[in-house]
């Protein structure tokens, strides 16, 4: 899809070269809020929730479950340091990430 180059955007009202908006890979549109699918497309809000089983998200390395994707769009997880090399989803990090993290400060215990 060719998308023309606008000079003023529709959304912000400003020059475009000024604003934060992206014109999303699927419809064209112009949009401030996307989801930035792993580097390889920026896809509106209304065509990510419209086509979610065309962007499948990684497992958490800790449960299997699916990462969660956050409200400002970001789908890379959390890290799971200490627990696994490699990202988990929003409830192991809150559950079981963050609570080793803070025991391991008590206990002096450093990942070296």
């Amino acid at each position: 899809m060719v998308v023309e180059k606008i000079e003023i955007c529709p959304k912000c009202e400003i020059d475009c070269d000024e604003c934060s908006c992206y014109f999303c890979d699927r419809c064209g549109e112009h949009t401030d809020s996307f989801h930035d699918i792993r580097g390889d497309a920026i896809i509106c809000c209304k065509c990510f929730e419209a086509n979610r089983e065309d962007y499948p998200q990684p497992p958490c390395i800790l449960c299997g479950e699916p990462i969660d994707i956050h409200c400002n769009g970001w789908a890379e997880g959390h890290n799971a340091q200490p627990l696994a090399d490699g990202r988990c989803c929003s409830t192991c990090n809150k559950e079981r990430v963050v609570p080793r993290r803070i025991a391991n400060i008590f206990t002096g215990w450093r990942n070296v």
